[in-house]
This record gives C-alpha cells, sequence and structure tokens, in this order.
C-alpha cells in the first residue's frame, strides 16, 4: 500500500471549521448585540428630544410636563422600545418661573437584547434633555 499526502489529510478542513464556527458566531452575535445597543440608545434619545420639544413648542398645553410625558410614552411604543410597566420611568418637569421657563425631561427604560448572547438584561437606556418653553407671548 502506498501512502498518499490528500489521503492524511482528508477531513481537517471540516475539523477545522467546526472548531472556529462557534467562535465566529459568538463574536457575530455580540457586533449584532453591539449595534442594537446603540440604536436603542439613539431611538429613546431621539424620541425624548422630539417630545419634549414638542411639548415645549405647544402653547396651548395646560400641562407641558404632562404633555411631554405621555408623548414620550406612545412614541417610544411606537418605536418599538417597550415602554410598559414600573420598568420604564419618564419623567418631566417645568423648571424656573413662568417667564424663563425650561422643560426637562428624562427617561429610564430597560434595554431589550436582540440575540440573549450576551448578558444584558439587566442594562438600562438612560437619556434626557432640556427645553426652554416657547410660550409664544401667551403667558
Amino acid at each position: 500500500m502506498t501512502w498518499h499526502p490528500s489521503l492524511s489529510r482528508r477531513g481537517s478542513t471540516a475539523v477545522e471549521f467546526g472548531l472556529l464556527l462557534p467562535v465566529l458566531t459568538a463574536l457575530l452575535c455580540g457586533f449584532l448585540e453591539f449595534g442594537w445597543v446603540f440604536y436603542q440608545n439613539g431611538e429613546v434619545a431621539r424620541v425624548v428630544r422630539g417630545a419634549c420639544r414638542e411639548a415645549a413648542v405647544d402653547a396651548q398645553a395646560a400641562d407641558p410636563a404632562l404633555r411631554a410625558q405621555e408623548t414620550i410614552r406612545r412614541q417610544l411604543v411606537a418605536a418599538g422600545v417597550p415602554c410598559q410597566g414600573k420598568d420604564c420611568i419618564v419623567s418631566a418637569e417645568l423648571l424656573g418661573d413662568a417667564r424663563d421657563a425650561t422643560l426637562s425631561c428624562r427617561v429610564s427604560v430597560p434595554l431589550r437584547p436582540l440575540t440573549n448572547v450576551a448578558p444584558l438584561e439587566y442594562w438600562t437606556v438612560r437619556t434626557g434633555t432640556s427645553m426652554r418653553m416657547e410660550w409664544g407671548g401667551t403667558r
């Protein structure tokens, strides 16, 4: 029987691929999860900024802080960020006197993991913004 180099290496590529596949899968899931964290943080910041601005420029709102809270919750749910229950904390308050008031909006929502590979169950996305009230000369 003669020895052939190709016969002694048969299957080595499959073994190497089998060893590398879990590592590559973990890296891919890690990249996806990392991107998801940044996406959710950006979505929450965008919603808070937009809702706080909307409430700050609405001269007809009787209570701008309450309007900001309601708008933030509604827009977070519309953006796919879970904001129901006690884990989602939305606060808005009117600071300063009537002539120079500022609306301060803050949100803290639990981070919803995408792949469940990374232990992100206890992470939260926190963001806030402040907007100067634009009364439009009516107050």
